[in-house]
């Protein structure tokens, strides 16, 4: 069962029968990662799948994105890291991605930095680099 924040899974294709496809169904792998249908997602490829149980597909095609895919294997990790954060802050706080402004960017990067509640704060420059992703 999933919980109500964000998650990140890993698709490989050697779990689709007990792993992914149980999770998301083929028409998600095969029409949302950017492979012809016949290929399925990416070995190795990370998605995320809502609070609400279902995947965001604009999230997931940044995700499986060329750009995304240019980076090297350890900056993909840290920078899907401090995005399921992210998400996971906007969720506790009960906002869209999409509808976030300035003010609440300038609260998450309190909370992240300075707030004595978050249990696991990062250094300035920790924060600065995962804006550049």
């Amino acid at each position: 069962m999933l919980e109500e924040r964000w998650q990140m899974y890993r698709y490989a294709r050697s779990r689709t029968a007990d792993g992914v496809a149980e999770l998301l169904g083929n028409v998600l792998q095969r029409q949302h990662f950017g492979d012809p249908p016949e290929a399925g997602g990416r070995d190795g490829q990370r998605f995320v799948i809502g609070p609400d149980g279902l995947p965001d597909l604009r999230v997931n095609w940044c995700l499986g994105s060329a750009k995304w895919r240019r980076m090297a294997r350890t900056t993909r990790r840290d920078y899907s890291y401090s995005l399921l954060v992210w998400l996971n802050y906007l969720a506790a706080i009960d906002a869209n991605w999409w509808d976030v402004d300035d003010e609440v960017a300038t609260e998450f990067l309190f909370w992240r930095v300075t707030d004595p509640a978050n249990e696991r704060p990062v250094q300035t420059g920790s924060f600065a680099r995962d804006l550049v992703g």
